[in-house]
């Protein structure tokens, strides 16, 4: 039931990405996102929905910004949903 509900709430969000934006304002502006906080290679993986690796060849071809802090990656939420704006924008223009 969990899985199916996910799955509902995932389709409408990428339907009308315009929803999942207001959702993620409305929770900035409540102070439920910390959007000075940076993200680990892991959190922003999670974030856009791919893997680990996937976030390195990202890196590794300048398609993501990221900073280094010592041996790891950290990122930005700003520079993770501009990505995110640009990849659906592409992809609702090929449909």
């Amino acid at each position: 039931m969990k899985h199916i509900l996910e799955e509902e709430i995932k389709n409408v969000f990428f339907r009308n990405p315009e929803i999942l934006e207001r959702v993620v304002e409305r929770l900035i502006d409540k102070k439920m996102i910390d959007m000075t906080r940076r993200l680990t290679s892991k959190e922003a993986a999670r974030y856009l929905n791919i893997s680990v690796k996937t976030l390195d060849n990202k890196c590794s071809s300048g398609e993501l910004t990221y900073y280094r802090v010592g041996k790891k990656r950290e990122f930005e939420y700003k520079d993770l949903i501009d990505y995110k704006k640009g990849k659906e924008s592409i992809y609702r223009s090929l449909n």
